[in-house]
């Protein structure tokens, strides 16, 4: 029940969150195209009055949090830490510039492990994610730090985990 609510919080924030990020899109891109509209300037003072006040708007909404600039690996690896959780990262982090790609599969590696009831383990991952055997762990050996393992998204919203030597097995992620 305690998942069913803290799953429901993580939704609530990350409505929230996308509902912020639709308004403020068209301010970062009202901020590009001041950018681009100084650069058409011929005039070199004129351009540079024009640049210097584009930058301090810029330099003014990121102060303010209301513009946050992130570079292809920031997303790469929040949309990583985010994998499996029920909110598209990639819609997040989406600009018309740059669409969202989704991520299918996760190569990682497991970071700590704890047994769960039932010969089920609760496994955290090198991103920060904890996942849950939803099955017994069926392997000759069980699961420990350093060991690498693939998630990759299965059927109807499920997840298998697969590493080298095991047989597959369904995991969810939980918070």
């Amino acid at each position: 029940m305690t998942d069913v609510f803290g799953m429901a919080a993580l939704t609530a924030v990350m409505a929230t969150q996308m509902a912020a990020q639709t308004e403020l899109a068209p301010r970062s891109d009202r901020l590009v195209a001041d950018f681009s509209r100084c650069l058409e300037i011929a005039d070199d003072r004129e351009r540079l009055a024009c640049s210097d006040a584009a930058v301090r708007t810029l330099v003014d909404a990121v102060k303010r949090r209301d513009v946050v600039i992130l570079d292809r690996r920031q997303i790469t690896r929040t949309q990583r830490s985010l994998f499996g959780l029920p909110v598209d990262a990639g819609a997040l982090l989406a600009t018309p510039a740059a669409p969202a790609e989704r991520i299918e599969a996760l190569d990682t590696v497991v970071t700590a492990v704890a047994p769960v009831a039932g010969a089920r383990w609760t496994l955290t991952l090198a991103e920060g994610g904890r996942w849950q055997t939803i099955a017994a762990w069926d392997g000759d050996r069980d699961p420990r730090p350093g060991m690498a393992v693939s998630l990759h998204r299965a059927a109807l919203g499920s997840y298998i985990l697969r590493s080298p030597g095991l047989r597959s097995i369904k995991v969810r992620r939980i918070p």
